[in-house]
């Protein structure tokens, strides 16, 4: 009896210390496939528009009890993070297409259907704002209650004044005076994108990965650099979205080497220059990479076999596949380079130290 009773508790206890591992990659288990894809590649065009959105967040949830779970992105408009310009987005996926939905001020919670927020007024007051979820997956406001120092209170159903004995009725009617659930967000970054919304990893890919591990393992990479060069950490994506993962190694403050899978064997493809702030940026929709240093940039094609040099400014020099030409038509190469592309940083990949 007591063998039993010492089994129960260390499988409860082991449960314990893996619900925190396992609460982020639960909740995007109830999506189809569609809808990871959707959200995810939404997710990833906030997270690459950082002049907008500054210290994103994100959390899913089924707010309006329909089965299906909505993401809620809280971000600020302000890159000092200042609380007034707390914003965000809702997330969902109706009628076979992505719906967004802006809200203003902090999400805190949901309760029997209703989005609530919870914010400051310019004048120093407070405000909550209750929104239901329409058939179209649009947010709407239902209702809101604001009080300053110097007006009173205010309330509002439906966008129209009210008093506050409706307010009230409505409040309670609705079951909104109840504990809300909480939200509880995490930072959205490009490793917690692939642990929520874990993208199927091809036999190919696995291959390569193993081919880099072995490489890495006899150290191969060292007849690639200078001798003085020191490669600190390496990681893996698949550049050009072909489905056969590429791997970047760097000299963190200076340089990336790309290598890629060819005909079995690993080739080293090129390294590209950067500087000591940050590493570039790719886009894997168009196999760009770009990478950028002091009066220099460049933007660099991977077709899955080789690193082309499409287009760099040099110290005020400019040059397109490797020609020197006009600032005009160097501005016209990366315009069309950059047309419809989302970029992704480097810097936000999943590094792995080489440290022994």
């Amino acid at each position: 009896m007591k063998k039993n009773i010492y089994k129960i508790l260390a499988i409860v206890l082991f449960a314990a210390l893996l619900a925190g591992q396992m609460q982020t990659t639960v909740y995007a288990k109830t999506l189809s496939t569609k809808e990871k894809n959707v959200y995810r590649s939404a997710l990833e065009d906030i997270l690459d528009n950082s002049t907008k959105f500054y210290y994103p967040t994100f959390v899913l949830a089924d707010i309006d009890n329909d089965g299906k779970k909505e993401v809620v992105v809280g971000y600020n408009s302000d890159v000092s993070g200042s609380s007034a310009c707390a914003c965000g987005l809702v997330l969902n996926y109706e009628n076979a297409k992505l719906v967004k939905s802006e809200y203003g001020s902090f999400a805190s919670g949901y309760v029997n259907g209703y989005f609530i927020t919870e914010g400051t007024t310019p004048v120093g007051g407070e405000k909550t704002s209750y929104y239901k979820i329409t058939s179209k997956g649009k947010l709407q406001l239902a209702a809101c209650t604001t009080s300053t120092y110097t007006d009173g209170d205010s309330y509002q159903l439906n966008k129209k004044e009210t008093t506050k004995k409706k307010f009230d009725q409505y409040i309670k009617k609705n079951k909104l005076n109840k504990t809300a659930k909480k939200l509880e967000f995490r930072d959205l970054t490009q490793s917690a994108l692939d642990e929520v919304f874990p993208k199927k990893e091809s036999s190919k890919s696995a291959k390569a990965k193993a081919a880099f591990q072995k490489y890495i393992d006899k150290k191969s990479y060292l007849s690639d650099v200078e001798d003085y060069v020191t490669l600190d950490e390496y990681a893996f994506v698949d550049v050009n979205n072909d489905g056969v993962v590429e791997m970047i190694m760097r000299e963190t403050f200076i340089t990336d080497y790309l290598y890629a899978y060819v005909n079995g064997k690993v080739k080293f493809v090129g390294q590209m220059d950067h500087s000591a702030n940050a590493s570039g940026k790719y886009c894997n929709k168009k196999g760009i990479i770009y990478e950028s240093a002091y009066r220099q940039s460049a933007y660099y094609y991977f077709n899955g076999k080789t690193l082309k040099l499409r287009a760099e400014e040099n110290n005020g020099s400019y040059y397109v596949n490797g020609k020197e030409t006009t600032w005009e038509k160097f501005d016209a190469a990366v315009g069309e380079l950059r047309k419809n592309a989302s970029f992704h940083k480097i810097d936000d990949l999943s590094w792995t130290s080489l440290a022994s």
